[in-house]
């Protein structure tokens, strides 16, 4: 909580610190690879955009309280005024930039926390971002955003804005415990957005997640941790899309063109 002594230098705020995994790895193929190279460029530029685009901005001062965001490498701070409404915006932002980043081949994890920060144009401190980076780095283990008890007790649905044809953020426990930010609450208010591009994300980050679960079965730490994202991603389509076409299974591309060999020279 901030006090008078610090009231001149910390603002109580929420704040998400959200991480790009593998990206060392992608940086390191990008040098004998022009393709690998220009995917970096891509997505760089894109994480840029998505915070300081035109139409973005209006968004903000729209539906947000006090968003502001800083972009440095393969990782992401934004943060939001500490209120019903900055927090609602700011599970907004969080959620479409997480789906954006996955329909682009790319996984994220992260923390969000509530408590004192100091968020300017040249710097980013306080407890509230000591723990949400405590929350990424020790916490989330899969590829999620997991929120601290401040925000999740804070947290109520549905948002107190009116969204506009954009996704209600929201909410889940996982399994083992952690609450996280549920970013495929965008897949279940289809009457929301425009249905083709729900459909094309739907697909980008369908596929995405089988080729990744298909690629790490050799590694199974890696695996495990695409088998928990698998495991999210096949509840949410099931219940609401009700369309198996949808489903991710575990490496069955790999097994299936197997399979398929050996019937083939049987």
């Amino acid at each position: 909580m901030v006090t008078t002594d610090t009231a001149n230098v910390y603002s109580e705020r929420y704040v998400a610190f959200i991480d790009i995994l593998g990206f060392s790895s992608h940086v390191r193929q990008s040098e004998h690879s022009p393709s690998e190279a220009e995917k970096l460029v891509k997505i760089m530029n894109r994480i840029s955009s998505h915070w300081s685009d035109k139409a973005l901005l209006v968004t903000h001062d729209i539906y947000g309280e006090d968003f502001r965001s800083q972009s440095f490498s393969d990782c992401t701070i934004l943060s939001e005024a500490a209120t019903p409404r900055g927090l609602h915006y700011l599970l907004f932002r969080v959620t479409s930039f997480a789906v954006d980043l996955l329909a682009n081949g790319f996984l994220s994890r992260g923390g969000i926390a509530k408590g004192p920060l100091h968020h300017s144009d040249s710097a980013v401190f306080g407890p509230a971002f000591l723990r949400a980076y405590d929350l990424e780095q020790h916490v989330a283990d899969y590829p999620r955003i997991i929120v601290d008890q401040n925000t999740h007790q804070d947290f109520n649905f549905p948002s107190p804005v009116t969204w506009d044809k954009n996704v209600q953020p929201d909410l889940r426990h996982a399994d083992d415990g952690p609450v996280y930010v549920d970013i495929f609450s965008w897949f279940k208010f289809p009457g929301q957005s425009p249905y083709e591009r729900i459909e094309m994300l739907r697909k980008e980050c369908r596929d995405n997640i089988q080729v990744k679960l298909d690629a790490s079965i050799y590694v199974p730490a890696h695996y495990k941790k695409l088998q928990w994202l698998m495991t999210v991603w096949n509840r949410t389509v099931e219940r609401e899309s009700g369309r198996n076409q949808w489903i991710v299974a575990p490496a069955q591309r790999d097994f299936e063109k197997r399979n398929e060999v050996k019937s083939i020279q049987a």
